[in-house]
């Protein structure tokens, strides 16, 4: 497996308008995007039920090692509400020069709608 992150330092908040623009008229990077796109829709329906059978189920599964500094990725800009204050907080704020273990938690709900989705799947592969 791969680290997962972005490669650009996150900001908090979002783009200026002039940002916005730039990137709009920045010719390269709308056709790398296109590239990413069509490489991410390209993918068929196989692919996806492969995956389904090599993983369990997991859109991602984790190195079974620490990921090198030099090969590590910034975690993207979430917002988020404090545990601790209740109020709004970014995880840019939250992660800046720090080393981080991040969970991410999901209701009962959409893990039993997930499940009725896998489970079908992953007993057609078993059989």
């Amino acid at each position: 497996s791969r680290a997962l992150g972005v490669r650009e330092p996150p900001r908090k908040g979002k783009q200026s308008r002039e940002e916005w623009r730039a990137d709009l008229l920045n010719r390269e990077k709308r056709l790398q995007e296109r590239r990413h796109l069509v490489k991410q829709a390209s993918r068929g329906y196989f692919h996806d039920y492969n995956e389904l059978r090599q993983q369990g189920g997991k859109a991602f599964v984790a190195p079974k090692t620490l990921i090198r500094e030099d090969l590590s990725l910034y975690f993207p800009d979430i917002e988020g509400v404090s545990l601790a204050t209740k109020g709004k907080v970014h995880t840019t704020d939250l992660f800046e020069d720090k080393v981080s273990l991040v969970v991410f938690s999901s209701f009962r709900s959409s893990e039993e709608h997930i499940n009725s989705f896998v489970r079908p799947a992953l007993s057609d592969l078993k059989d």
